[in-house]
């Protein structure tokens, strides 16, 4: 599918949950926003069709509009990456959806936790941080190392390397 605004496949665009089918039904949470800010008239309504938008393009744009959506984006970009490397995921948020866990099934601990953060020192950057987490998912070892969003390759890197750890021997600390 393609994003019906943009004309893009990657990364893969969603349906807005209207009665429009084929490519004409699906688009980018991004574009559309973009489109809703151009267009303030349009509100919820699908472009092509007028019908309400719902299901996950109406919860992303929410999310997007209330200033957690490129959060909420860039969690579901390395979600996506993930699943295309055949590294499972568990989409339980642990804080909000702007969180993932992977689980560790031969690890010491039992799931990392990657959450896309906020800078608190002003750069406009969003970045993710890594955390090991228990059964309960309490954070036990917080990594000191954190991944631009922009560089997803490392952070693949740096999860696959602690999917084949050893009890002792894993490399957050």
């Amino acid at each position: 599918m393609e994003c019906f605004i943009c004309t893009e496949r990657n990364p893969e665009p969603i349906h807005l949950g209207c009665a429009c089918r084929s490519d004409s039904g699906f688009a980018h949470v991004d574009c559309v926003a973009k489109f809703r800010r151009a267009s303030p008239m349009m509100g919820r309504r699908c472009p092509t069709c007028a019908q309400n938008m719902t299901g996950r393009m109406l919860h992303h744009l929410n999310a997007y509009f209330t200033g957690e959506g490129e959060l909420v984006c860039h969690i579901q970009a390395l979600a996506e990456q993930l699943i295309a490397h055949n590294i499972p995921i568990v989409r339980r948020p642990i804080l909000d959806q702007t969180c993932l866990r992977v689980p560790f099934p031969n690890g010491p601990h039992p799931a990392l936790s990657v959450a896309a953060c906020k800078p608190c020192d002003g750069t406009q950057e969003h970045f993710f941080r890594a955390m090991l987490v228990d059964a309960n998912d309490r954070v036990v070892i917080s990594s000191g190392t954190t991944f631009v969003t922009t560089d997803i390759p490392a952070l693949l890197a740096y999860i696959q390397s602690n999917l084949g750890s050893t009890p002792g021997s894993e490399s957050l600390a």
